[in-house]
């Protein structure tokens, strides 16, 4: 830490925030976007809120394995699984409040009753109706069955009111109404309704598209006519198929076993008692049915049953009855129930549904490979009801069986538990209990199969054992009565009848206190004994039933109450349960079978028992089974689904996304525009930037994170866990992601792609943890590792554990978050990831950093101890750029010293290697041969920093931050580069460089001049010891120019100064040492009394004569006798045209100066008597001394190479750049040739333009065309990751399922038989430490709910016994905990039963997946997540889309579309191009999807007509989104941004709108909800993002849908091509692209700008001449308006009254007027931000005007015009031959080879041919940018600083082609900073001081005006004295503009004009006098030359506009000859 620079980091924050402010809309989007993301969740919060759930008891039921009835109502009626109270225990459920309940008691026991069945089966055959009722009312269940009677005869009228008037039995299943009532009979309460939420309800409802309906291959399986209309009722809606889909199996469902084996089979028999019952059920309801038609229709059986009414009224059988029963009351139930047709309607239905019920079920197979097959087959059909397989091969006394079920009724087997647990009982009987839908009840079913068999075989064994030892049978043995009772004995402790209890289910807490004492009294008057059985009543019944009754029981007082506690009335045991018999009952009971059997009314004689029948024990137990009862705890589904949903982690990870890519783009702009270079050369600690950034990309997280917070809390979403804990999480969080961002952003060079880039990547992080959900039961400690190597994984899995404990409730702090082991802490393993992942990621970037080539990488130039006058130092110093030639390098064997006190001039042409020195000395590149040295930057003693010791830059091109002003950056520069006394420097720098008001203008509103001036401020900021300036007064005016050199004269003391200029008097003022370089070495180094001695050799005397040299040979003669008397040698004396030029020394032989006075006296004199117009003094300048050593071929531009300047505009040599090399004329004669080519050529060229382009930009097309592919194919392989498939893996029931947990054990009033298998649970808890034991199930029940917290995951199941009720208690949690148990419970049934500890049962579940995958929440969650890939292709095509904005966005900017333009490419072709273009990009993306979806096949992509939907919404969206990127381009500056806003954008409108549907889907309750969302999705759709992305939304919910419906043979798919599932989405895009398309037409062509533009604030007349002017007008386009032609007007151009305002108060250009002559070029000058550059602006089209006129000659072709804009409009990727053929072919030039030819030879660009513009050095660009702008038969050319980077040789090119257009009588407008030079150029000048035109003419009219003024140089060998300037103003007094070097001094002097008589100023030979005599005096050299243009625009300049008369318009007085 205390190696960081505090205030660096400081001031970088400081610059951060203020960017950040200055981009408010992206400031804001990053900061509400999170929020809102979170806001949606707070919202579906609101809906759906946690809900206290009390104590919760679950009903009980009751398995089918004796009890048929009990059962299906115990399922039906506990369907809900409802919650009762849990203070009311009930152990076995009433369903008192059902009046159907009595019935099925009734009927169960004549089910299970043999006698009594058989008799009711042959009722209608036998019409004995007395022996029905003899055996009846004799039958041990009499008094059951009597008392459930009189029940229904005391409610009948209630038992009709729950029915309802309407109910109609017939229509219970097409009829939901009925249906609902029938609840109330069966139940006591209607059946649940659905109460879903409307959107579910919307997809239940959802068309079946099944063409063929009904299904006739279902009906034809329907046995009957009415189960074929059952079948269509049924299935009519969606609701009723889901219900047939579950019911055929039941049904009609097979079972199929193996293998085929005796001891199979026999099982099977036993096992298939449930499917007896069912075909005895069918026979019995039949049966009542012809019984009670015969009573209406057969005469004798009725009769017969008349005969018994009549019976029963005889007054014998009355006295016998008593008062008890009312017979008159029997009879008039009866007979309501034989003539109610709805009766008979019900049983007839009941009889009905029974006949589809198939009774043969089982399906034998030999192998488990033939069951595997049969169960595939079966399950096509919908016949598949389970399966079961034996092992043969265990162990003896083993039993091990595989049961197989489908999956759908089986929970997972790949674990056995969930992993984690929740608050709740997991008590869904649809999802959570699936053991319930057939599986325990055929697991029961078979377990008692194999107890029978078992005990059969064992019984066989003994019988075959016994008959091998005893000679006779055992019928031949006769007994005495003794004997006999014996016997009798023996097997009624033998006997097997069972009398099963009613199931109990689940029924309301109401039903809970009824009991049987309110239905009848008579129980409690039964009194009991051990012997006898007292009768209380002697009525028929009571009588019958004593005599009948061979084993009445008694029992004592304490077994009475607990009877009569436990007791049920709708359980038959407490009319059999039998303790004493007594032996003269026995008796008596055989002689009164023998008096009934006399009378026909008995059997006879009883009979003895079969001592061949076996009996089995376990047919008295009944099995019941019981959910444990749950504590009270708070539902909260909403949470459940967001854990399981992974919502909050998407929700972070969605909300990070522009802060993720705003922060890289940050991060990877700030180095790519040279912003840290620079900043890194003026001493910025690379720490410092890196820290800065990740302190301010981390206060943007902590603010976010915080706010998202807020809201969690705030909405009820987080309520536990403590907010500091989850604050500090985030902050960590918060730094991996910088980390991540960072390692990100050393990947990418270029902020446009690496910003989109980065949030892919971060995307893509998310996608291994779906390895995590899908493999988290089985992967290893070691996988995990891996996955959170990833982020997101690691913080999903921290922010997984912190959700599930608050859907546990429980409390997470700082203190004890972290208490677990980190296996077992899944935060505390996140947390530890994290910051490994941070460290990780850090590290990679450091070393990617480090080691990677890189454009931006910064080098850290070596300090040594050197000499202490130098303030750098290069030793052979040699670079060779990567992929350069070698022999060629940059620079080569280089060696300079840079002295202290001194400014080293770099010169040389561009290429020659000057900014490869600078790049070298600053730390941009590395040498490759060579060595560099700064000196130390702290002191060798102290050890002290020496802040001076820096480096101050100023580079070619201007690195500034666009948002930041001025100021700001002085401040900035200031705290890196100073410790102390920042804001003194600022204020001083800023007053030197006269920044003004600009100073607090945003750099991106500075005109370039003034960049450059802050780019110079900054580089001397803080007084750096080394001063390094490339090319400082490029695109400076003159005036500026000055000030620069002042500042750097006055810093220049102690410090070493290098310069790079093409500027040769900035060499020649400030130079101390001149270098010159060329091809990389260097090829002169001068100092300064070498360049005072060239530049003071010579001078020329220039005379203007007044007439040709035919009629004035006298005075020629005179001027030269006149110079040669002056001058004692030959004189060099050149004659042409009107002018004679002398060149003198200004020494003679001997070094003296020559003393010229009289010479110029002489020639006043000739001047005086008009014998010469004038004369004028040239000295020699630095340019001919370069060009002399350039030792260039091109010629000067005078036609002489003597250095001297003249102003003969006559002498240029040519270049025609529309000529072959031949020189003959490309094109055709000035009006004829067509300057626009064809439109085909001009489409085919911009094609490949494009080609061109995107082959070479790799990295865009990588982000385009292969990032999206990559992402989608990545993110689809960890899609198709699945679990190890649920139910592939088979699971045993056993005790190690649940290692350490607790069981328990109860018993209650246990039989015998129970008793002894109770023992073994006992000897189980003996050994078992884990084991409990209690008295009854209610003590085991109570110790449940208290001890929740304790047993929490250790508690699972249990057995509790009572009488012979058998319960299974379970915990749901544990999933295979009730069929565990059960088998537990079996294994120990099956041992008592057969005597033998030795035996025991292994079960087996092992899932079946047959067909469709099993439907779950896991199913669907992972359908929705493959649908989640939709989201992929959101994202991944709208990064194809936003990456078109890349190349269109740079054009604009760039200049290159407004060439186009002016080149003939019409708005309408060059949208058009780019339309086509960017959608072929677009759909080789699509093609690349479509590919991946094949190759990986997923189902919701490529099944049915998906595929093809979804290529149609591609196609569709790209035909929409790409004309809107087109559209708002145009609001973006900058490719980067703009690329990174419209992928942000896309992502973040579609996930809004999206969000919002849903939340309407899921929160809607009205149809008014329900309209406004569907208004709202239609209104959506003017968004093409929510188009697509809502398209795919259907697609995906339409597939899923279908899915899910086709398991119960729904059909709901909608094809998306041919259905209207789409047409909304497809017509919105289409539409939307072609109004987009339109818009964007609309733009371009300046309509909107005309409506809306706004007025100048001027007063009304003057707005009113401009109005007049303009409807005098016709507008034709971008250029202007053009007007015919006046008579004798040749003008080509004139500008009246021009106004611009960018802001609407200031006027850039105020009132502007000027014209331009046809084949003339005019100059417009002016300083910085003086409003050139708005002018040219306004001519080229780019810029509307705000008034005025700009009006073009009626001849001129709108296409012959062109552009030279400031910046170089030049594709970085094209070579320069490809920019000029691009340029060439769109100007229509036919010879392209001819003009590549001459462009590259005249323009000296030969050598770079196939060199890329981008690798080009500035002033290469500059002359290709002219070069193109200059193809073509042009009428006008406007050119911007054409000659901005070119050194003095190039720019002599350019105005070479200047001069060669206006020959061909095409004009130029020009402005450029090179004043000097311009003279010779141009034919009229204007000059514009802010934004006014102060000054126009032709050059000599002005120099005239403002001229006639000479500029001295004073040369020193010897650094000048402070008081030298005085001494100049002393001797010099009317000196101007005086400029003191080091080594120089320069003023200007007005000398007499002699045309006028102005005698105040003095003699050029008096001013003569004065320099020799000055300079004599103190040895002291001096040149003196005419003025300039220059010094005229600064005369004039400083004059400024007071004094001028300026209407705006100024006529140029040049005429075009």
């Amino acid at each position: 830490m205390k190696h960081l620079n505090y205030q660096q980091i400081r001031a970088l924050i400081k610059k951060d925030i203020l960017v950040r402010l200055r981009q408010p809309w992206m400031t804001f989007i990053s900061i509400i976007w999170p929020c809102a993301m979170f806001l949606s969740l707070y919202i579906l919060r609101l809906r759906f809120k946690p809900y206290q759930v009390g104590d919760c008891q679950f009903p009980t039921r009751q398995l089918p394995a004796n009890d048929l009835l009990p059962f299906f109502q115990s399922y039906i009626c506990t369907i809900e699984n409802q919650c009762m109270d849990v203070n009311k225990y009930e152990e076995v459920s009433n369903w008192m409040e059902a009046p159907v309940t009595p019935v099925l008691n009734i009927v169960q026991t004549l089910l299970n009753e043999k006698d009594l069945y058989k008799a009711i089966i042959d009722l209608p055959t036998s019409m004995e109706f007395v022996s029905l009722v003899t055996k009846l009312a004799t039958h041990p269940k009499f008094k059951y069955i009597e008392s459930n009677a009189d029940y229904i005869v005391k409610n009948l009228p209630e038992i009709r009111k729950a029915m309802g008037n309407n109910f109609d039995v017939k229509q219970v299943f097409s009829n939901d109404g009925i249906f609902s009532n029938l609840g109330k009979v069966l139940c006591g309460k209607s059946f649940p309704r659905s109460n879903n939420i409307r959107y579910v309800d919307n997809i239940l409802y959802t068309p079946d598209m099944n063409k063929d309906r009904p299904d006739s291959d279902e009906l034809d399986v329907m046995p009957t006519p009415y189960c074929k209309q059952l079948y269509l009722d049924v299935t009519n809606s969606n609701n009723g198929k889901i219900t047939w889909k579950i019911l055929k199996p039941i049904i009609q469902g097979k079972i199929i076993y193996g293998p085929v084996t005796d001891e199979t089979m026999q099982i099977v028999s036993y096992a298939n008692k449930t499917m007896d019952d069912m075909f005895r059920l069918r026979s019995f309801f039949r049966s009542i049915e012809t019984s009670i038609n015969m009573l209406n229709t057969n005469e004798k059986f009725r009769a017969k049953f008349d005969g018994l009414l009549n019976l029963a009224k005889t007054p014998f059988v009355k006295a016998i009855l008593g008062d008890s029963i009312d017979i008159e009351s029997i009879e008039n139930v009866l007979m309501s129930v034989i003539t109610d047709k709805q009766v008979l309607d019900i049983v007839k239905t009941i009889g009905d549904i029974f006949e589809c019920y198939n009774v043969d079920r089982f399906i034998p197979v030999n192998s488990e490979k033939e069951l595997e097959d049969v169960a595939y087959e079966l399950a096509k059909k919908k016949l598949f009801y389970g399966a079961f397989y034996f092992d043969t091969e265990t162990v003896t006394n083993e039993v091990t069986y595989k049961l197989r079920m489908e999956v759908d009724n089986t929970p997972v087997t790949i674990e056995n538990r969930n992993r984690f647990w929740f608050p709740g009982p997991e008590a869904s009987f649809e999802l959570e209990m699936r053991y319930h839908r057939g599986f325990i009840e055929l697991q029961n079913a078979i377990e008692i199969g194999i107890i029978k068999a078992k005990k059969k075989r064992q019984f066989d064994a003994l019988r075959s054992k016994i008959s091998t030892t005893t000679p006779f049978a055992p019928d031949d043995l006769q007994f005495s009565d003794e004997e006999d009772l014996l016997f009798d004995d023996f097997y009624e402790n033998n006997d097997t009848s069972v009398h099963h209890e009613t199931s109990t289910a689940a029924s309301t807490d109401e039903f809970g206190d009824l009991s049987f004492e309110d239905f009848n009294e008579n129980k409690n008057n039964e009194t009991e004994s051990t012997t006898t059985t007292k009768i209380p009543t002697f009525d028929l019944g009571n009588l019958l039933f004593a005599l009948g009754n061979p084993s009445a029981v008694t029992k004592s007082p304490e077994v009475a109450d607990e009877f009569d506690e436990d007791s049920d009335f709708w359980n038959s045991d407490d009319f059999d349960n039998d303790t004493t018999v007594s032996t003269s009952k026995v008796r008596r009971k055989r002689q009164f079978d023998g008096i009934l059997g006399l009378f026909g009314l008995g059997n006879g004689v009883a009979k003895k028992s079969n001592p061949d029948e076996l009996e089995f024990k376990v047919d008295e137990m009944r099995f019941f089974t019981k959910q444990f009862p749950y504590p009270k705890y708070t539902r909260d589904d909403f949470k459940k689904g967001l854990y399981l949903a992974q919502a909050i982690q998407m929700a972070f990870f969605f909300a990070l996304i522009i802060l993720v890519s705003s922060s890289v783009r940050q991060k990877i702009w700030f180095k790519e525009s040279g912003n840290l270079s620079l900043m890194r050369t003026m001493g910025l600690c690379e720490s410092s930037e890196i820290v800065s950034w990740i302190i301010t990309t981390f206060v943007e997280l902590a603010i976010v994170f915080f706010l998202c917070l807020v809201i969690l809390y705030t909405g009820g979403i987080m309520q536990y866990t403590s907010k500091l804990l989850i604050y500090i999480y985030l902050l960590i969080f918060g730094l991996c992601v910088i980390s991540f961002c960072f390692m990100a952003s050393t990947f990418f060079s270029t902020a446009s792609i690496g910003s989109v880039s980065t949030v892919i990547l971060f995307l893509m992080t998310f996608l291994p943890y779906i390895i995590i959900i899908s493999l988290g039961a089985v992967l290893s400690s070691f996988g995990k590792f891996i996955a959170s190597l990833s982020l997101s994984t690691a913080f999903c899995y921290a922010w997984l554990y912190i959700f599930r404990t608050e859907l546990q409730e429980k409390s997470l702090t700082l203190f004890n978050a972290f208490s677990d082991d980190i296996e077992g802490n899944d935060l505390r393993f996140g947390m530890l990831m994290i910051i490994f992942d941070t460290f990780l990621y850090a590290a990679i970037g450091f070393l990617n950093k480090k080691f990677s080539s890189s454009s931006n990488k910064f080098y850290n130039v070596e300090r040594k101890n050197i000499r202490k006058e130098l303030g750098a130092e290069m030793k052979k110093v040699t670079k060779i750029y990567d992929g350069c030639d070698p022999n060629k390098p940059a620079v080569e064997s280089v060696s300079i010293n840079f002295k202290k006190d001194q400014i080293l001039c770099l010169l040389g042409r561009n290429g020659a290697g000057k900014s490869t020195v600078i790049k070298l000395l600053t730390g941009e590149i590395e040498p490759s041969l060579g060595e560099i040295h700064l000196p130390l930057d702290y002191d060798l003693i102290t050890g002290f920093k020496n802040e001076q010791e820096q480096v101050g830059l100023c580079p070619q091109g201007n690195i500034l931050i666009p948002d930041l002003t001025a100021r700001e950056h002085l401040e900035l520069y200031a705290r890196i580069k100073l410790s102390k006394d920042h804001r003194k420097e600022v204020r001083r720098v800023m007053n030197n460089m006269k920044l003004g008001k600009y100073k607090d203008y945003k750099v991106s509103a500075l005109s370039g001049g003034y960049k450059r001036r802050l780019c110079i401020s900054i580089a001397f900021l803080g007084s750096p010891n080394l001063v390094i300036l490339d090319e400082p007064c490029s695109a400076v005016d003159a005036s500026a120019r000055k000030v620069i050199w002042d500042l750097i004269e006055t810093l220049r003391k102690n410090r070493a100064v290098v310069m790079s200029t093409h500027d040769l008097d900035e060499a020649q003022h400030l130079g101390d040492q001149i270098i010159m370089m060329k091809d990389g070495r260097i090829a002169m180094e001068a100092t300064t009394k070498d360049l005072h001695h060239e530049l003071t050799k010579n001078f020329a005397i220039n005379v203007e004569l007044k007439a040709s040299i035919s009629t004035d040979m006298e005075t020629i003669d005179e001027v030269r006798g006149v110079i040669m008397s002056h001058y004692k040698k030959d004189a060099d004396v050149m004659v042409k045209d009107c002018s004679l030029t002398a060149i003198l020394p200004y020494f003679d032989e001997e070094s003296k100066k020559v003393d010229y006075g009289d010479l110029f006296r002489a020639l006043e004199k000739l001047q005086i008597d008009k014998k010469i117009v004038n004369f004028s003094i040239t000295s020699k300048t630095l340019e001919s001394y370069y060009k002399s050593i350039e030792n260039d071929a091109v010629p000067m531009i005078n036609g002489h190479s003597n250095g001297y300047n003249n102003n003969n505009n006559n002498n240029m040599e040519t270049i025609d750049l529309r000529k072959t090399k031949n020189g003959q004329q490309n094109g055709t004669f000035k009006g004829m040739h067509d300057n626009r080519a064809p439109f085909r050529d001009i489409v085919s060229n911009l094609f490949l333009k494009r080609f061109l382009h995107f082959r070479r930009n790799y990295r865009l097309l990588i982000c385009i065309m292969v990032l999206p592919v990559i992402f989608e194919f990545i993110a689809m392989t960890f899609m198709i990751i699945r679990p190890p498939d649920d139910y592939d893996n088979q699971v045993e029931f056993n005790r190690s399922m649940y290692p350490n947990s607790v069981e328990f054990y109860s018993k209650q009033n246990a039989d015998p038989f129970s008793e002894l298998v109770y023992e073994d649970f006992e000897d189980t808890c003996s050994v078992n430490e884990n084991c409990d034991l209690f008295d009854s199930s209610k003590d085991s029940y109570e110790w449940m709910i208290r001890t929740h917290e304790e047993y929490t995951r250790r508690r699972y199941g249990g057995i509790s016994i009572n009488q012979s009720r058998s319960m299974v208690w379970y915990n749901n949690k544990g999933y295979h905990s009730m069929p565990l148990y059960l088998n537990i419970l079996s294994s120990a049934i099956l041992k008592k039963e057969l005597n033998d500890s030795s035996y025991n049962i292994r079960a087996i579940n092992h899932p079946l997946k047959l067909g469709e995958d099993e439907l779950s929440v896991s199913s669907i969650l992972q359908q929705v997540a493959d649908a989640g890939i939709s989201l992929i292709l959101l994202v991944s095509f709208s990064l194809v889309i936003s990456g078109a904005s890349v190349f269109i966005v740079n054009e604009r900017i760039s200049g290159e579309k407004l060439q186009q333009q002016l080149c003939g490419v019409r708005y309408q072709i060059y949208w058009g191009v780019a339309f086509v273009w960017d959608f072929v990009i677009y759909c080789f993306a699509i093609f690349c999807a479509v590919i991946v979806f094949y190759i990986f096949n997923i189902p919701i992509y490529v099944e049915g007509d998906n595929l093809g939907g979804i290529i149609l919404l591609l196609f569709a969206f790209g035909f929409a989104m790409i004309p809107y990127v087109h559209l708002f381009e145009k609001l973006f500056n900058e490719a980067s941004f703009a690329n990174m806003s419209i992928f942000c954008l896309n992502v973040i409108m579609a996930l809004t709108t999206v969000s919002i549907i849903i939340m309407f889907d899921v929160l809607a309750e009205t149809d008014e909800h329900e309209r406004m969302r569907n208004f709202l999705n239609r209104l959506f759709l003017i968004f093409p993002q929510h188009a697509l992305a809502d398209g795919l939304i259907e697609i995906c919910r339409n597939h899923i849908m279908s899915k899910i419906f086709i398991r119960y043979y729904i059909n709901t798919y909608r094809s998306p091509i041919t259905s209207d599932l789409l047409r909304p989405h497809l017509t919105a895009l289409i539409a939307l692209g072609i109004i987009f398309i339109v818009l964007n037409y609309i733009v371009e062509s300046g309509i909107i700008w005309t409506l809306f533009k706004k007025q100048p604030k001027q007063s009304s007349t003057e707005l009113k001449v401009i109005t007049i002017q303009n409807t005098l007008t016709k507008d034709l386009g971008v250029l202007g308006r053009t007007v015919a032609n006046e008579a004798g007007n040749d003008n080509i151009l004139k500008v009246e009254n021009l106004y611009k305002s960018y802001n609407g108060n200031e006027f850039a250009v105020n009132n502007v007027s000027f014209n331009v002559k046809k084949g003339e070029c005019y100059g417009c000058l002016g300083t910085n931000g003086a409003g050139k550059s708005t002018v040219f602006s306004i001519l080229s089209g780019e810029t509307k005007r705000f008034a005025g006129t700009v009006q073009m000659a009626s001849d001129v072709d709108k296409y012959s015009i062109s552009y030279c804009p400031q910046t170089n409009a030049l594709d970085p990727l094209l070579t320069v031959e490809e920019v000029m053929r691009f340029y060439g072919k769109l100007r229509n030039i036919k010879d392209l080879d001819g003009l590549v030819e001459s462009g590259l030879d005249n323009f000296h660009l030969k050598p770079y041919r196939n060199v890329l513009v981008k690798n080009l050095s500035g002033g290469n660009r500059r002359k290709l940018s002219v070069a193109c702008s200059s193809f073509g038969n042009l009428s006008l050319v406007l050119m911007d600083e054409p000659v901005s980077d070119m050194d003095p040789i190039t720019r002599y090119l350019v105005y070479k082609t200047i001069k060669e257009l206006n020959d061909e009588n095409c004009s130029v407008i020009l402005t450029s900073h090179s004043i000097a030079e311009l003279e010779d150029v141009c034919h009229s000048i204007g000059i514009l001081v802010d934004g006014n035109m102060v000054a126009a003419g032709t050059p000599e009219k002005l120099k005239k005006e403002f001229g006639n003024r000479y500029v001295i140089t004073i040369l020193s060998e010897k650094p000048l004295d402070y008081h030298f300037e005085t001494d100049l103003r002393k001797t010099f007094r009317s000196m101007k503009n005086t400029v003191c070097h080091q080594y120089s001094a320069q003023f200007l002097m007005q000398v007499r004009d002699f045309e006028n008589v102005d005698h105040c100023h003095i003699k050029l030979s008096e001013l003569i006098d004065l320099l020799n005599a000055f300079t004599n005096v103190k040895d002291l050299k001096y040149t003196i030359t005419t003025c300039m243009i220059d010094q005229v625009y600064e005369s004039i300049i400083k004059r400024g506009v007071s004094g001028i008369d300026n209407n705006g318009y100024v006529q140029n007085e040049y005429q075009v000859t």
